[in-house]
């Protein structure tokens, strides 16, 4: 009876001992299981920081460009103003080189005019001498005179286009006066 007892005892002890294992490789198991679901809550923990932290990256950068996207505009907001400007001025510089250029002109074709008047006067005194006194005009003289009065008409054309041409103007500037003035009054 002990060797059966023994026998049993043995068998307790091993269902036992088995039972114990058991328990203690689940524990095991489960203690792993934690602690891969714990490493796999610190990657995913880790992975939306990073990700957060790329949002945040991304963020400072737009708003980075953003900024330098409006110094740009503003930069060239002042360029474009100083170009139109710079544009203004030289426009105006030339109308007045341009006003002063040709009323030089008309005044030295008005000099010219007044000259060849006197030389046409001067070359028909000499034809009226030479006639008054019986003697024919040298036909250099003739030649001459007729020159200066051609001359005298071709100046006199000259002056009436550029006084048409300067009153035209004139009218122009006179308009762009008053649009700019409605503008303004409007704007």
């Amino acid at each position: 009876m002990e060797a059966v007892l023994a026998v049993i005892a043995v068998g307790v002890f091993g269902v036992v001992g088995q039972a114990w294992q058991r328990r203690g490789d689940a524990r095991i198991r489960k203690e792993e299981k934690e602690a891969d679901w714990a490493r796999q809550d610190a990657r995913e923990t880790a992975e939306r920081e990073r990700q957060e932290q790329v949002a945040e990256q991304a963020r400072v950068a737009a708003e980075l460009l953003l900024a330098e996207q409006r110094l740009n505009r503003k930069a060239t907001e002042e360029v474009k103003a100083v170009a139109a400007n710079n544009a203004a001025l030289v426009a105006t510089q030339l109308k007045q080189i341009h006003t002063l250029v040709n009323s030089d002109m008309t005044m030295a074709r008005r000099e010219l005019l007044d000259q060849t008047r006197l030389l046409v006067g001067m070359y028909r005194k000499t034809v009226e001498d030479d006639e008054a006194a019986g003697r024919t005009p040298l036909p250099e003289d003739i030649k001459a005179l007729t020159d200066a009065e051609a001359r005298v008409t071709d100046l006199q054309g000259i002056l009436a286009d550029r006084l048409a041409q300067q009153r035209l103007v004139e009218k122009e500037q006179k308009e762009a006066a008053a649009a700019a003035a409605a503008t303004d009054e409007g704007g």
